[in-house]
């Protein structure tokens, strides 16, 4: 025959593990994948860039941007077509599609967006970007890349749109999952911490003010072998909120 406290853990253990892994596939759903490189002229890679699939008063954009040691930095920027629909478009310098590289290192700065020439294919879009591109550039007049080409090569998969909750239906779940589980530990922790301090100072009176002090009242609970089951079943309610506060920093650590 089960004891209280194990009908109490039960529940709050199962919540714990199912919104683990709700959390642990949305954030593995919603990052996307990236693989950039910049040849020719200079040789870069861009593949640990943060990548952004927004809409911006121009229209549709793809911008990946990567930082270095001593703010040098290098970003690729591809205007979209109005629609992104699936499909194949030619890339140009101020086309339908365009493209171009700006780059910081060193202190020297380059741009490489003129007779822009390539391929850009889209496989799929709305909440998420997935295709890959590639064309060449030449360094703009009038800055130190004149005269330089190189050519860009990118390929994408589930890149996340801004302000979707991560491209998927299940980033938006995972993060109401995780508001509901977090209240409900909460609130059983205080339910807990109220039942055993009506116990514990019912002789005492003022038992509502008295039981906010919650390390007290715990400390009280376990010396009290009738209400032992309860604090032990406490106790866990209690490691289960700090773990789950820790996994909710650790993912949003893990997710940037």
């Amino acid at each position: 025959m089960e004891s209280t406290t194990t009908k109490l853990i039960r529940p709050i253990a199962l919540a714990l593990l199912a919104t683990l892994l709700i959390l642990l596939l949305a954030a593995c759903r919603s990052a996307g994948e990236a693989s950039i490189t910049v040849s020719g002229a200079i040789t870069r890679d861009l593949s640990n860039a943060d990548i952004y699939y927004e809409t911006t008063p121009g229209g549709k954009q793809l911008y990946a941007q990567q930082t270095g040691p001593g703010g040098d930095i290098g970003v690729l920027t591809i205007e979209l077509p109005a629609d992104d629909a699936p499909g194949d478009y030619a890339v140009s310098s101020s086309g339908a599609v365009a493209a171009g590289y700006f780059e910081s290192v060193d202190g020297v700065s380059r741009m490489y967006d003129a007779n822009v020439q390539g391929t850009l294919t889209i496989s799929e879009a709305g909440d998420a970007f997935s295709g890959n591109i590639s064309f060449t550039a030449s360094g703009t007049p009038t800055n130190t890349a004149e005269g330089e080409t190189v050519m860009v090569v990118g390929t994408f998969s589930g890149i996340p749109a801004a302000g979707t909750g991560g491209g998927s239906p299940l980033g938006s779940l995972a993060g109401l999952v995780a508001i509901l589980i977090l209240a409900v530990l909460v609130i059983v922790n205080f339910a807990f911490q109220f039942y055993v301090g009506s116990r514990v100072y019912a002789a005492e009176g003022a038992t509502l003010l008295r039981s906010l002090r919650g390390t007290r009242t715990l400390i009280r609970g376990w010396r009290d072998e009738a209400l032992r089951p309860v604090a032990i079943a406490w106790s866990i309610a209690l490691a289960g909120l700090l773990l789950f506060l820790c996994m909710l920093a650790a993912l949003a650590l893990l997710s940037q």
